[in-house]
């Protein structure tokens, strides 16, 4: 059944790119913001002077609409919130692989064998969430994956030096 909700991982796609978005980016923020501001006031005029509607006609069909869209909106934004907070543990995670490179010549093979002191957050042991390995062309492989990003996972791209979306 949820395959047939979500083909491919579409909405998931959606909902983590519009979410960091708006979560990262304040131009967004306000666009939003304006665009349902817009949408409701387009939405009470159409209502009270081409339908000649009452007013209390109008407030029981405007505040539940922009009550689900505040949800949806702090759905996203929260959304956003969670990816770049993982996001961030996921670069304190990079620069202790890299401080372990400067000292041992190579990488770990676990996560595990970083020192307790330069990884603060106790998730890193979750190899649930963190998945990381070596690999012959970029050094290692680390990705990120929560259950609350759906079918995607964040990947480290060492060329962008960055998290990134990947199916």
């Amino acid at each position: 059944m949820e395959s047939l909700l979500n083909p491919f991982g579409i909405w998931d796609s959606i909902f983590n790119s519009l979410g960091t978005a708006l979560y990262t980016n304040i131009y967004f923020r306000f666009f939003v913001i304006g665009f349902f501001v817009g949408l409701f006031f387009l939405l009470i005029y159409v209502l009270k002077y081409k339908h000649r509607d009452s007013f209390k006609k109008i407030f029981i069909i405007v505040v539940p609409l922009f009550a689900i869209c505040l949800f949806v909106v702090g759905k996203l934004y929260s959304r956003g919130y969670r990816i770049e907070n993982i996001k961030q543990q996921g670069r304190e995670i990079v620069v202790c692989l890299e401080q372990f490179k400067k000292i041992n010549g190579h990488y770990p093979e676990k996560l595990s064998e970083l020192v307790p002191s330069c990884v603060k957050n106790e998730n890193v042991k979750n190899e649930k969430v963190f998945r990381y390995r070596l690999d012959d062309t970029f050094g290692f492989i680390l990705s990120i994956k929560e259950d609350f990003m759906g079918s995607e996972y964040l990947r480290y791209d060492i060329r962008y030096k960055d998290f990134i979306f990947v199916d």
